[in-house]
């Protein structure tokens, strides 16, 4: 009978050390997932723990899995107090279960062995009256050691056998480049939040280099290479201009046109966050005196001067007979 029901204890504790063994960690992991929501979410929808339960908002999931951890761990002390009152209870009368039994809790829990067994895991030999025990390494331990070993042999083989893995470095390298591409995509959707009246002049070599691109392809051939002026259009790198100087004007130039003139409209070409590439380009351009350059036209600016309402150009009998004109 006293058989039976040591059996029968013993297959419950086996069932409650699976049951802590396997519910504690899992939610424990619930309980980190948010750590996660900056690699996982976005700007636009950020990752939540109430995307991972429909319905269920972010307050009241972590009230259900603070009650469930609670719980946890109540079930958890009563399960050990209650193993140790059987223990007691068994001991009393079985002196040879008494002698097997972990006297603490932690005992229990790591499957350390008793003091008062330690005479029947003495083994023969000892060296300079020291004895020794068999006293293995418990199992959970051995299994934390080799995981380790696993996973840095899995490790290096990932990031420094087969490269298929990226080290800091180059995940940092990354990670910048991908910033990169999402600021110049933010650009081209959001570029309509540039203006006529909001554009600012780009001094970065980023900026300046992309205008000098899009000038190159799109406005040498009627105001030439380097800007200098044309039979068809006048010269950029002086300090006049026929429809008004600054990065204002100028990116409402490129912008709206100048139709009477021949100039189109390059807004459907371009995005706005381009036209002001190409101007904050033109104007750095002030200045350089390239060769050929072309004979002044139009108003000598200075910053914080209006715009003239009409083309104030001094050749224009030299002009009137083209069909492009200038942005200026």
């Amino acid at each position: 009978m006293m058989k039976a029901e040591i059996n029968n204890h013993q297959k419950r504790e086996s069932f409650m050390k699976k049951y802590i063994k396997y519910t504690l960690p899992a939610l424990f992991a619930l309980t980190v997932l948010p750590a996660t929501a900056q690699q996982l979410g976005s700007p636009d929808e950020p990752f939540t723990m109430s995307s991972m339960i429909s319905g269920m908002g972010d307050t009241l999931l972590y009230i259900v899995l603070g009650i469930s951890l609670l719980m946890l761990l109540m079930v958890t002390y009563v399960y050990f107090a209650v193993l140790r009152l059987r223990n007691k209870v068994l001991s009393e009368s079985d002196p040879s279960y008494a002698a097997k039994v972990p006297q603490s809790t932690l005992g229990l829990i790591f499957h350390v062995n008793p003091i008062t067994t330690d005479k029947e895991r003495m083994l023969d030999h000892q060296y300079d009256d020291i004895q020794e025990l068999d006293n293995p390494i418990p199992r959970w331990f051995m299994v934390l050691f080799y995981s380790t070993v696993v996973f840095g042999v899995i490790y290096w083989i990932n990031y420094h056998v087969l490269d298929s893995g990226k080290l800091q470095n180059a995940e940092y390298v990354a990670q910048m480049e991908q910033a990169k591409q999402d600021y110049e995509l933010y650009l081209k959707t959001a570029g309509d939040k540039i203006n006529a009246e909001t554009v600012t002049l780009l001094t970065d070599k980023d900026g300046i280099a992309k205008g000098l691109e899009l000038f190159a392809k799109n406005c040498v051939a009627c105001h030439g290479k380097q800007a200098e002026g044309t039979n068809i259009a006048p010269n950029l790198t002086d300090e006049y201009w026929i429809h008004g100087g600054g990065v204002k004007n100028v990116f409402k130039t490129i912008t709206d046109g100048v139709e009477l003139k021949g100039m189109k409209s390059w807004k459907k070409e371009f995005s706005p966050v381009q036209i002001q590439q190409i101007a904050s380009y033109v104007l750095s351009l002030q200045g350089s005196k390239p060769a050929n350059a072309k004979e002044p036209q139009g108003e000598k600016w200075t910053e914080g001067q209006t715009a003239p309402a009409a083309p104030a150009d001094s050749t224009a009998k030299d002009t009137a007979k083209t069909t492009l004109t200038s942005m200026r």
